[in-house]
């Protein structure tokens, strides 16, 4: 394949891919255009040229295309301004496809191209992107190498460069006649070509990929190594909110706010991407405990993970003004018998901490500072204000819960303790959870009407809780209603919930328990939602149960009186089980080993390279390579063992899989490659040195010495002829010319080969592993006798002509 080729296939690709990135990390058709674009363009303007963008129409173009992003950048908002730009890029990047292309077209190509994968990085944190990345590197440094060929070859074809094989003594025409049969080499920018060899070689291709792995490697050194830590202020656009945000309220995941707008969670309910982690232990035995098993025993249908309560309902909207009540600081650890909750929960944009059941302890994870407090009338858990940096970050941390019961729990409860009915109380909380707007009094008459049926069916008054199961029944065992992601209303003059029950009868879990609290209210009982995740599968790889986005949900917590006079809060969820699982099982499935490989991949991203922060650098890199260091310089001074014990050290990482993901793990594992590569290296050349044997190497150097020698005395003997070697020729250009010139002169076909054939043997027995045989080196010896006669005789008769 031609070089050209090569390179406009390589950039061009290069071109491609840039949008390619950008456009998903965007998820609009705009960068994708780029693709299109390209291939026109290299159809038109490299390919046929036949029609080109000329300059002035170009710097027309550009006009527009700045004129066309300054619109988008002053009515977009924080992300549409730094798309404006993005899209100048594509803007550029375009014009520039459709213009003539010189080298200078091919740099800003390949400059713009690197701009748009540098937007995307800002745009996305899906683990997808470093995938890219590392593609896009290694395309790009292909494609750069290739241009360097494609320059000089420029330059050999241009002629700009003379060449060099031309001898001094040699006449116009000799010189032309040479020309015409060899193929020099040239020299352009430290790039040596030989005329009748092919640019890109298998050596080439070999040292390209080579150069990119080992860059990639050094890049990621350095990218583990630089701390994390912010210099500077923060970049604003001007469109920030006025005043402090609250601690629930900063980029936080759809649906964990102190306001949800009704419906919202759909927007999460279609995606798989990993939310968190977590594992159960009994805090005594430490022996695992099944996390389905657990929640089972606790009355749950499906573990709920609780994270956010709402208590107030206005404007189709849910609003949790009450969770910003007391707090209290929990303890970091329960020395009663528990079960110990081991979470890893991944950025969500909030300090709220997802836990099962009641906790009563919990500690994060490296965190001196920061404590977990626990909002009192909302048992909802989040971390402290103290230390604060941020909630973009992936978090570790323990909880601690009730045993687990011996039996199977009729009713999930939460106990209500002396001292939370007193605040209750005290704040009216009860009160507030009652209350139902206008715009929903039409749940009241289908409450009596549900209610006075079932009590005709019971044949007596129905208590509280009798109550609370029948509404619960109605939604979700009736058949009347249907469970679906989709959102389309009805009616738009009424509340979405009233629509709901009257007119569409089908949605999500925020519809079904929104109408289940509000129905409860209209019953007399104090109702709240909770927000959070409802079930999860097991990761095949870690075995840890594993909650994805898919998975949130929010149920309704009733407060209601046991027989014996004690309060608690009822759990209750209203949404149709069946159908909610089949549409997990259509978004996500269960989770099978690749999905499990892609969670870790993604986890793996979302920690050590997206939210990695200095603290987590200060765990995972410094704090290690420090005791490691400190240990081997103990065991290097240690002389009974201490060489096996570091060994041993360096080498348990191989039998343990889970700590290859881990960033002490890959650091180790570099070590193992480089020692590994080395010794190949030894053993590669010591294996080849003792299998020939030290005394046949010894004759090697003896006839490599005895061939150099025999090369260097033809140079004399052509050079008193007039034959020098340029230093930009090789050994075998230089043959050629002198055999061609040689073959004017001297009819001798022995003498007429030697000069070919010593170069070969020069080449073989210098870089090779020839050994030559005593007869071949006699034989070179005599012919070289034999030219330097001729050229003597040959001499002698052209001065005696002249005399």
């Amino acid at each position: 394949m031609p070089l050209t080729t090569v390179f406009h296939a390589s950039l061009y690709g290069t071109i491609c891919l840039a949008g390619f990135i950008l456009g998903r990390a965007e998820g609009n058709f705009i960068p994708y255009l780029t693709i299109l674009v390209a291939m026109v363009g290299y159809m038109l303007t490299e390919h046929y040229k036949k029609w080109m963008v000329t300059v002035p129409v170009a710097n027309a173009l550009g006009l527009v295309a700045f004129l066309v992003a300054a619109i988008e950048f002053t009515v977009g908002d924080r992300e549409g301004k730094l798309l404006a730009g993005a899209h100048l890029v594509v803007y550029l990047n375009w014009i520039v496809l459709l213009q003539k292309k010189t080298n200078r077209q091919y740099w800003a190509m390949a400059a713009l191209s690197l701009l748009q994968v540098a937007v995307a990085s800002v745009l996305t944190n899906d683990s997808w992107y470093g995938g890219m990345l590392v593609l896009y590197s290694v395309v790009a440094m292909w494609s750069l190498a290739i241009f360097s060929l494609h320059q000089a070859n420029q330059q050999f074809e241009s002629g700009r460069r003379e060449p060099v094989s031309r001898s001094p003594m040699a006449g116009s025409s000799i010189a032309m006649t040479t020309a015409s049969v060899i193929m020099p080499s040239e020299t352009w920018s430290t790039i040596r070509h030989d005329g009748s060899a092919r640019w890109v070689t298998p050596r080439f291709i070999l040292g390209v990929m080579t150069i990119a792995g080992m860059s990639l490697m050094l890049s990621g050194v350095f990218f583990t190594l630089v701390p994390r830590v912010w210099i500077g202020p923060r970049l604003s656009l001007g469109d920030e909110a006025d005043g402090p945000v609250g601690s629930l309220g900063r980029n936080t995941m759809t649906g964990f706010t102190s306001q949800v707008k009704l419906g919202s969670l759909g927007e999460i309910l279609e995606n798989s991407t990993p939310v968190l982690q977590v594992r159960l232990f009994d805090s005594e035995t430490d022996r695992e405990i099944d996390v389905n098993q657990y929640c089972e025993r606790l009355g749950y249908a499906e573990p709920l993970f609780r994270g956010i309560v709402l208590s107030r309902y206005e404007s189709s909207q849910w609003l949790a003004d009450v969770v910003f009540s007391s707090q209290d600081p929990l303890p970091r650890i329960l020395a009663e018998p528990a079960v110990r909750q081991e979470y890893v929960l991944e950025p969500v944009g909030t300090d709220l901490l997802f836990v099962i059941g009641d906790v009563r302890a919990c500690d994060l994870d490296g965190s001196e500072r920061r404590r977990v407090v626990k909002h009192t009338t909302t048992s909802v858990l989040t971390r402290d204000s103290v230390g604060r940096s941020g909630s973009a970050e992936r978090i570790g941390y323990t909880a601690y819960s009730a045993p687990m019961p011996a039996v199977v729990q009729p009713f999930a409860i939460m106990p209500v303790s002396s001292r939370l009915w007193q605040e209750y109380l005290s704040r009216n909380y009860l009160e507030d959870l009652l209350i139902l707007n206008d715009d929903v009094a039409a749940i009241r008459p289908i409450v009596e009407r549900i209610l006075e049926e079932k009590t005709r069916q019971v044949g007596s008054k129905l208590t509280p809780v009798q109550q609370a199961v029948a509404l619960e029944s109605w939604l979700r065992d009736s058949g009347n209603f249907k469970y679906t992601l989709k959102q389309a209303r009805v009616d738009l003059t009424v509340d979405p919930v009233i629509d709901f029950l009257i007119n569409r009868k089908e949605g999500h879990c925020e519809y079904f328990n929104t109408a289940l609290a509000l129905m409860l209210r209209a019953a007399g009982i104090p109702s709240r939602l909770v927000s959070g995740f409802k079930g999860g599968d097991t990761n095949p790889l870690n075995g840890r149960f594993e909650v994805q986005q898919r998975h949130a949900h929010v149920w309704v917590e009733a407060f209601l009186t046991e027989p014996n006079g004690k309060f608690f809060w009822g759990t209750f969820d209203a949404t149709p089980v069946a159908e909610r699982n089949t549409e997990l099982e259509t978004i996500g499935g269960k989770m099978t080993f690749w999905q499990a490989m892609s969670s870790e991949i993604s986890m793996f991203w979302s920690r050590y390279v997206v939210n990695v922060t200095l603290n987590d650098q200060e765990q995972g890199v410094y704090g290690p390579l420090r005791d490691w260091v400190a240990s081997l310089g103990g065991q290097l001074k240690d002389r009974t063992g201490g060489i096996q014990s570091l060994l041993y050290g360096l080498f348990s990482i191989l039998a343990s899989p889970k700590e290859w993901l881990t960033v002490s793990g890959m650091l180790r594992l570099l070590i193992i490659l480089v020692l590994f590569t080395g010794l190949l290296y030894v053993l590669r050349y010591g294996i080849k040195l003792s299998l020939k044997g030290f005394s046949k190497y010894s004759q090697k150097r003896k006839v490599e010495r005895k061939v150099v020698e025999f090369y260097e005395r033809f140079q004399k003997v052509i050079a008193q002829a007039g034959f020098k070697r340029d230093e930009a020729q090789t050994q075998r250009e230089f043959a050629l010319q002198v055999t061609h010139k040689l073959s004017h002169r001297l009819h001798d076909e022995s003498v007429l080969k030697l000069p070919e054939e010593l170069t070969e043997l020069f080449y073989k027995v210098r870089f090779g592993d020839d050994i030559v045989d005593a007869a071949t080196a006699q034989s070179l010896d005599d012919r070289l006798d034999r030219l330097e006669s001729l050229l003597d005789t040959n001499r002698q008769r052209q001065h005696a002509s002249k005399v």
